[in-house]
This record gives C-alpha cells, sequence and structure tokens, in this order.
C-alpha cells in the first residue's frame, strides 16, 4: 500500500473514522483516528488482537483519484482499513462510507455510498491496488448518528443483490457502525 498512497497511517488497535464535512460546512473533512472523538459520532473499526492495519484517508491522498478525463471523476468512498499483514490466504480490505443524514434520507444516502463503494473498488482494482487474488474485500456503509437502524445495507439492498455482489464482485457487504477485526484475513460485524 505505501507505494500507492503518499499518506498512510499504521493502526494496531481500535480506529475510529468520522467526517466532518457536513458539520463543519466543509471546512474539516475525513479523518482516522486510534481515538474516540468526543464531539462528532463516528464508526469503530474494533481490534480486540490488535492486529496491524493501514489506514487511507482518500482525502489526504488526491493523486490517487486523477483521471485523465476530468468530465468523469471517480465518486470515491471516504476511506479504505486494510490488514498490513496478509493472512495464509488473502489479507482483508474494507471500503468505508459514512454519512450523516435525517432518518428519513438513510435509504436514499445508503444507495449513494453503495454507488461511491463500487466506484471506489472499481477503480482501485482497475488501477492493480486492490487485487482479487491477494485481499478479501468488505463494504462497510456507516451511519453514525442511527445506531439503532443497522444494519445499513438492508434498507436498500436486498438479499439477493447482497449475494450477487459476492458472487460477481468476491465483496463482502458490511452496513455497521462497528465492525471487528477478527484477524489478518477476516472482519466481522462487533
Amino acid at each position: 500500500m505505501n507505494r500507492h498512497f503518499n499518506y498512510i497511517s499504521e493502526y494496531s488497535s481500535h480506529i475510529y473514522i468520522a467526517d466532518y464535512t457536513q458539520q463543519t460546512q466543509s471546512v474539516g473533512g475525513v479523518e482516522i483516528s486510534d481515538t474516540p472523538f468526543d464531539d462528532i459520532k463516528y464508526c469503530t473499526v474494533s481490534n480486540p488482537k490488535n492486529i496491524e492495519c493501514w489506514g487511507v484517508n482518500f482525502e489526504k491522498n488526491p493523486n490517487v483519484f486523477k483521471l485523465e478525463d476530468a468530465n468523469n471523476p471517480v465518486s470515491q468512498c471516504e476511506c479504505m482499513i486494510v490488514s498490513k499483514n496478509n493472512a495464509k490466504e488473502k489479507g482483508w480490505v474494507c471500503l468505508m462510507e459514512l454519512k450523516y443524514c435525517l432518518e428519513k434520507n438513510i435509504k436514499k444516502n445508503s444507495k449513494g455510498a453503495f454507488n461511491q463503494l463500487v466506484s471506489t473498488f472499481d477503480y482501485l482494482k482497475g488501477k492493480g491496488i486492490i487485487e482479487l487474488k491477494i485481499h478479501r474485500v468488505y463494504f462497510n456503509i456507516s451511519i453514525p448518528d442511527h445506531s439503532n437502524k443497522q444494519p445499513f445495507n438492508s434498507f436498500s439492498f436486498s438479499q439477493d443483490k447482497i449475494i450477487d455482489l459476492k458472487r460477481t464482485k468476491s465483496i463482502h457487504f458490511l452496513g455497521f457502525n462497528e465492525i471487528k477485526v477478527l484477524d489478518e484475513g477476516y472482519l466481522v460485524k462487533a
């Protein structure tokens, strides 16, 4: 990962992700931290076994997403968390999108988040950054203001669509404000 991104952070504990864009009227943006935020709700990647991970904030790596066609930019998600040491078979990559919204907008925002995740995945796979032979890919949609409505993928997607995503693109779809690092190869709902 280091060869693809200029700005990448290493973590070996819990990871907290927040997006200040809406709260600060675009003055702030996505933040990834090893300490919880006290002024905004956030998504947690629980890491009880202290598995080494990379955190890639896409806002801090804009050159990766430059396209030759400026009229058709990549609609990328917030960030990606990656197991640093590959497992025996495959390491994991989790593309993350956070949405802060009213409850009535969860369905619409989940669909938008899904499209951003797919766009990011297709782009990073096309650039050889994500490789299905060495990465187990996860999508996670988080809506931090509405933990009582999880899983967020159930608002917009049938079980058949989620299974089809796994079959056609080899992607595991989560939809939670807290996910857990099981080991170097797997993530689960916390």
